[in-house]
């Protein structure tokens, strides 16, 4: 009859065990999924970022060559309509006219140059920080088969998982967790500073591909 009764709680211990062991699983396929969701999520943010920092250089040097290629054609319509009259005009005002009118004609060509210089190298980059450095973290196959787990991995167990007794284990922890929290306290009543410190959220300024952005931006800067 012993035997009987051994028999019948081994036999419910392995099958509570065993459902245990197969919700686990699910719980765990269902976190590293979630986890991997929130990565691309995070990723796509980090995009998101890197489309609206060039965007904004690239709209800004827009804007500075459309009034750059205006004033350039004022200096142009100088030259050819508002030119000063050789006879009315004496030598040295003619001179000096002259000389300003070449000099703003040179600056506002250069000013074109440096925006469109500067439009066309922020867009490159912020192509190559797209295509090379903030790429979406896709699960590969290898950390996919590793996420699942299958029946017979609950077969390779030992004895002591199948037998496992229920709620036993987890009143164990939080015993000890119970008295470590009251030591913890007595050193922290004698003014001993606790050894666990929060971690603080790292800044959005400090991320590396705002990093990254800034180290190009010196390229372009004038």
């Amino acid at each position: 009859m012993a035997e009987w009764v051994i028999g019948g709680i081994g036999l419910s211990l392995f099958g509570y065990n065993r459902q245990n062991f197969m919700f686990d699983s699910q719980q765990k396929v269902k976190r590293d999924y979630q986890g991997w969701s929130m990565s691309i999520k995070r990723f796509e943010l980090f995009r998101e970022d890197v489309r609206d920092l060039v965007g904004l250089t690239v709209s800004k040097m827009d804007n500075y060559m459309i009034i750059g290629t205006l004033q350039l054609g004022f200096s142009v319509r100088f030259f050819c309509e508002g030119r000063p009259l050789q006879r009315v005009w004496p030598g040295w005002l003619i001179w000096m006219w002259s000389v300003a009118n070449i000099g703003a004609f040179s600056f506002f060509l250069l000013s074109m140059w440096l925006a469109m210089h500067a439009s066309i190298a922020s867009h490159s980059f912020g192509v190559r920080m797209l295509t090379q450095f903030v790429r979406l973290p896709l699960p590969t196959r290898e950390q996919l088969d590793a996420s699942r787990a299958r029946a017979e991995d609950f077969e390779a167990k030992g004895v002591t998982d199948f037998c496992r007794l229920p709620v036993l284990r987890q009143q164990l922890r939080r015993l000890n967790a119970t008295m470590a929290n009251s030591t913890a306290a007595e050193q922290q009543d004698h003014g001993e500073e606790p050894t666990d410190v929060a971690n603080q959220p790292s800044s959005a300024v400090n991320l590396e591909h705002i990093e990254l952005y800034r180290q190009a931006q010196a390229n372009w800067q004038a």
